[in-house]
């Protein structure tokens, strides 16, 4: 008779262990988005579609155009005012393709002098699309201005 209680007691800790194990919380991934049909040698003017993963579910997304002249105080560069899309996230936090329209940009405001987005064959890699959601920065994708 005394065997089977340490036994009991053996099973019970196993169980206890397995369900703490399945009820512990699946961390949240970070937002992601891509650009088709490249993020790599778009044309000025041309139209891509922004797709993500990760947002929060029906929330609005603001996209904009952002040169990627990085400062501690901006965790992202100037942005282009003008160039900006709004939609929403669906029901599963996806960005289903929303179409953007890239443009080369020049941009001066207080802390960047002449930065630029596909003006020259030096700032045709400093350009990205972020998507921003509450203010906050929440993916971004890295694009090529193919400087003429």
């Amino acid at each position: 008779m005394n065997l089977l209680k340490p036994m009991r007691f053996v099973m019970m800790a196993v169980t206890v262990v397995g369900i703490l194990a399945v009820a512990a919380p699946a961390e949240a991934a970070s937002p992601t988005m891509r650009i088709a049909p490249s993020s790599r040698h778009i044309a000025n003017g041309e139209t891509v579609d922004v797709y993500g993963v990760g947002f929060g579910r029906k929330e609005p997304i603001n996209l904009r155009e952002c040169t990627r002249t990085v400062t501690i105080s901006h965790p992202t560069g100037p942005c282009s005012l003008m160039n900006a899309a709004g939609t929403r996230a669906n029901s599963h936090g996806h960005l289903p393709g929303v179409h953007f329209t890239v443009e080369a940009m020049r941009i001066s405001q207080p802390g960047y002098i002449n930065t630029g987005c596909g003006i020259s064959k030096a700032s045709q890699n400093n350009c990205e699309i972020i998507a921003a959601q509450g203010g906050v920065v929440e993916a971004v994708a890295l694009i090529t201005i193919t400087y003429p």
